[in-house]
């Protein structure tokens, strides 16, 4: 048992002081580089990643609660033999992990948020080879076409976009319904702004022609 109790101790000092700060201190470089930000949302995972938050801190809540009545005798701890400053350490200890549980909850949520910037849809997927996520863009420019398949709660974005190399290749995003509304109005200017300036260029190229034949 009091390798156990170290153990838990050891644990409570490293999440609160150690992991906590260190995911919250990359969760702020993460946000930091992206620049001209016009929208964006939570992802749909951010649910799931609160219910085990939610789950974790409130058994540890209770925890907290349970031993520190044990130790100030408010109620017999017949299954286990543990000494008064040995369950006033728990208490701190339970009270910690939560602490620690909740900031690694924060700062994960920072890296489940979808960006949508001027330049295009901001896209990324976590590389398992080099272990590190990688970021694309679906520029605006570059959308030729789409359609749109709804699945309450989400709305599933299909683009066909025009890629470097000249091929056509398919790009999905899953939307929320909270943020569909605003979303479908950035898309649809930003389509319609890129369908206006290929018309631009198409009758400045043809002015042109006309004025070199002439």
């Amino acid at each position: 048992m009091p390798l156990l109790l170290k153990l838990i101790h050891a644990g409570s000092l490293i999440l609160p002081a150690i992991i906590a700060p260190l995911v919250l201190l990359l969760a702020y470089i993460y946000k930091r580089q992206f620049t001209q930000v016009v929208y964006q949302w939570r992802k749909p995972q951010v649910v799931y990643l609160t219910i085990a938050a939610f789950v974790l801190i409130l058994a540890l809540f209770v925890t907290t609660c349970f031993f520190f009545a044990g130790h100030f005798g408010r109620i017999e701890l017949g299954f286990v033999e543990l000494t008064t400053a040995e369950m006033w350490q728990l208490t701190v200890d339970s009270l910690l992990l939560a602490v620690g549980v909740m900031g690694v909850y924060i700062g994960l949520k920072d890296f489940m948020v979808q960006y949508i910037c001027t330049e295009g849809i901001l896209l990324e997927r976590f590389n398992w080879r080099r272990l590190r996520m990688q970021f694309s863009f679906i520029e605006w420019q570059d959308i030729k076409d789409y359609y749109v398949r709804s699945d309450y709660p989400v709305t599933y974005y299909h683009f066909i976009v025009q890629a470097r190399e000249g091929q056509f290749v398919r790009r999905s995003l899953r939307v929320p319904f909270y943020a569909l509304q605003e979303f479908d109005n950035l898309l649809e200017n930003n389509l319609r702004q890129q369908r206006e300036r290929r018309a631009l260029t198409r009758d400045m190229i043809r002015k042109i022609s006309r004025n070199m034949h002439d």
